[in-house]
């Protein structure tokens, strides 16, 4: 009974009268979202997608998966901007007008970083990736063509959108991937960066990142930002890892020193040092061996560990330094000390009177030897 509850739920929540889609579009469009194994799914439609139709998608999923719950919304109701938490949201397409609407909510709400977004075209709509240049490389947002099949992955980096067959619906609606390795992993599909500069805060921290002598007289300062421009000067350990990286995602990047040296932190609304440089926007990222501790968390997002320290807390003593006789006895108590001398003695009485029973001769060899003496 529980599909029929689902039912009656979006009975009730039926706002939407319009053109209905026909019945094996509906089924292919249940079989498209279920490749994507949601656990968590909100479908958005426009006017054109009437309540018959949203029974019969809903019936038709849950026959596909009966574990995962489907919620409708209108694109334009205000409950559709609560639910950023599912892990999965699908917006049903099939005017310009109502793919505008779909790409400012993902921009509004920041959609697609915690979740998979599933923009279904219904119709052919021209030019459908000039309306998703506001998506970031950070977010996941796929476009299905219902009519051929097709899945495109759209991002925009350094100013240019970028949009990629990610691949096709084979006959029984599984996704075949035009790279084996993306399987649907983001990180897979977003090694280009094409060329994208970023700034980078950098503070001098041996062995992690060394310093020319000389960068305080040589590099380039900027009176604006009171920082050095110590891209050519700096090496170590980080210095290299963030080269491999900038190689391999194909962007370059430019190093930072705050003249002041502060690395920063946060308390409410104000920040200081680097953190506040990328807080404000004034830097892409740092790059330094910085802890990763509250008064930091809150303002910026931090990448995995590359190194740990081992904290050591030393306190000066307020007593001044004088040598006492009794140091030694200290780490024991009173009581341990009397029981450890009475142990000793007791050792060495039995040890003594053993020895001396031991050195003593018998009475009877005595006697024996005193027989001989006089035969």
């Amino acid at each position: 009974m529980k599909w029929q509850y689902c039912l009656a739920l979006f009975c009730h929540l039926g706002i939407i009268l319009g053109q209905k889609i026909g019945e094996s579009n509906v089924e292919s469009i249940a079989k498209m979202i279920k490749s994507f194994e949601a656990k968590s799914l909100v479908v958005f439609s426009g006017p054109s997608i009437n309540n018959s139709t949203r029974f019969h998608l809903a019936e038709t999923y849950f026959k596909l998966d009966k574990q995962t719950f489907m919620q409708f919304f209108h694109l334009d109701s205000k409950k559709a901007r609560m639910l950023s938490s599912m892990d999965t949201v699908v917006a049903l397409i099939k005017t310009e007008k109502e793919l505008q609407i779909t790409t400012d909510l993902v921009e509004e709400n920041n959609l697609g970083t915690s979740q998979t977004v599933l923009i279904i075209l219904l119709n052919q709509i021209p030019s459908v990736i000039s309306y998703l240049g506001g998506v970031r490389i950070d977010q996941e947002v796929f476009v299905i063509n219902a009519k051929n099949k097709s899945v495109l992955d759209v991002y925009s980096i350094n100013n240019s959108t970028v949009s990629s067959v990610v691949g096709t619906f084979d006959t029984v609606f599984n996704l075949k991937y035009s790279d084996p390795e993306w399987s649907r992993s983001v990180h897979k599909r977003r090694q280009d960066f094409k060329g994208l500069h970023l700034k980078a805060m950098t503070e001098q921290q041996r062995p992690y990142l060394v310093f020319e002598s000389n960068f305080k007289t040589e590099a380039k300062f900027s009176e604006k930002d009171q920082t050095y421009d110590v891209t050519d000067f700096v090496s170590g350990m980080y210095y290299e890892i963030l080269m491999v990286m900038a190689k391999n995602l194909n962007f370059t990047v430019s190093f930072h020193k705050r003249k002041d040296g502060v690395w920063g932190g946060g308390v409410g609304n104000k920040t200081t040092g680097m953190i506040k440089n990328l807080a404000m926007g004034e830097a892409d990222l740092i790059a330094a061996p910085l802890t990763m501790n509250i008064m930091r968390a809150g303002y910026v997002d931090f990448l995995p560990v590359v190194t740990s320290f081992l904290p050591a807390l030393f306190i000066k003593s307020e007593l001044p330094e004088v040598t006492s006789w009794t140091m030694y006895l200290h780490p024991l108590t009173v009581d341990v000390w009397f029981v450890m001398i009475l142990v000793a003695i007791a050792i060495g009485s039995w040890l003594y009177l053993g020895n001396r029973s031991d050195s003593q001769p018998s009475k009877v060899s005595k006697h024996v030897k005193t027989n001989r003496n006089l035969s």
